[in-house]
Formats: structure tokens, sequence, C-alpha cells
């Protein structure tokens, strides 16, 4: 069998699948609350979560509701371990969606030999294969860079290489690297790495934002795995 030669990191929250509204900032903040003995926590008007890390997002709201950053370090383990448990309570079949053409894009690059499917979320990598499994997907992807790996998303695509390598003894470039998410910092972390972006109109970013950030390829959605995957075969190649 030939070894893979492309790398898709998939996106998981708005690109693959999508949490019921309100459940992520219920679980945030309950995780927050409990890990830092706070009663009310405030979040900022504006603020989104959409696109940050696990990690930055905690920072951030700490900032919000002035922890100092001793305290901030001391209880981010802890603060991780409730959010997990969080959505091994919260999430099932019936709160998260699978987005359309989700399950048969993963399933076109699980078939292709050619194809090396990983993730690159935000989500710690914990809570990351709880919101997979909640429609089966775990066992299509391998590995990947996630939120618990670094606090900033760009970190996240040399993470997952070098992780990726060590894992299987197979080494990919950036230049074989494809990221697919909804986000313009999907689009950022994968110029950052030297990736190709595909961006995928699911999600909080509007098509517009999302083509001021000059994506290689813009999806409405994932409903057309043929479209996505020839522009990967095509860059790739």
């Amino acid at each position: 069998m030939p070894l893979p030669s492309i790398l898709v990191l998939f996106d998981i929250d708005s690109t693959l699948l999508q949490v019921q509204r309100g459940l992520s900032m219920e679980n945030f903040v309950d995780a927050f609350g409990r890990a830092l003995d706070l009663d009310d926590v405030h979040v900022d008007d504006g603020y989104t979560f959409h696109g940050r890390t696990d990690r930055s997002i905690y920072r951030d709201v700490c900032r919000q509701n002035g922890v100092e950053p001793d305290r901030r370090q001391e209880r981010e383990h802890v603060f991780i371990e409730n959010l997990v448990h969080g959505w091994k309570r919260l999430l099932s079949p019936d709160t998260v969606s699978l987005l359309d053409g989700a399950r048969e894009s993963v399933l076109r690059g699980d078939a292709d030999d050619r194809v090396f499917l990983s993730i690159l979320t935000g989500n710690v990598e914990d809570g990351a294969r709880v919101k997979l499994s909640t429609h089966g997907l775990t066992p299509y992807f391998r590995s990947g860079g996630f939120g618990s790996d670094a606090v900033e998303r760009n970190d996240l695509p040399d993470i997952a290489l070098r992780r990726i390598a060590e894992e299987t003894g197979h080494s990919f470039s950036a230049e074989q690297t494809v990221i697919v998410g909804d986000s313009i910092r999907d689009i950022e972390c994968a110029r950052a790495a030297g990736m190709h972006a595909v961006a995928v109109a699911t999600g909080g970013d509007s098509p517009e934002k999302l083509r001021s950030h000059e994506p290689d390829l813009l999806l409405d959605s994932l409903s057309d795995p043929d479209r996505l995957f020839s522009f990967i075969y095509e860059r790739t190649a």
C-alpha cells in the first residue's frame, strides 16, 4: 500500500459538527465558574468563541473577570477537566448536528489511500474526541493539533505535523497539507504555516468576510465532496 501524500486537517465546530445553540457558552461558564470559584462569570459583550482555542478563551475571560495571572495558571487544568466533563454530560446526537456533507467528505478522504485525515481544532483534545464521537467520526481521524496543545491557533499546524510524524513515522510538508475550516482564523493559521486553506461558510463568518481573507477555495458547505477533493488533489499534486 502506498504511503499517503496528502494531509487534510479538518476543523470541528461549524465545519463538521454544530453544537446546539447556547450549550457552548453554558458549558464554558459552568466549567470556568467552578474552576475559579466564581458565582457570576462575566463575558464581554461582542466577545466570540468562534475560531479561538479553549485555552485562549479561558485566558481572555480570566482577564475580563480580573483573575490574577498566578491564579489563572494554577486553575487552568481544572477548567479543562470541568470543560471535558461537561461535554460528556451535555453532548449527544440530539444536541450535536452533523453538518451537510460532513460525513460524506470524511468518508471520501478515508477511502483514498493518498489521503491522511487529521484534526486541527481549538478544542482541547479530549473535548474534540467527545464531539466527534457523537456521530461516530472519531475512528476516521488520527492525531492532530488541539487547543490543549497551544494557546494560539497559529501554533497548531506545526504541532500537528510534528505529532503525526512522531506517531506514524511518515512526514508531510506544508505544501502537502490542506486546512478545512469555517473561520477566518483557520485561513490565517493556514497562511502562517504555508498550507492550503479551504473555507466553508457554515459558521459565524459570512462568505464575504471569509472571501476577504482570500482562502484558496471558498465553499458554501461540504455538500459537494467531489469539488472539495478535486481542489485538494490539484493543489497538492
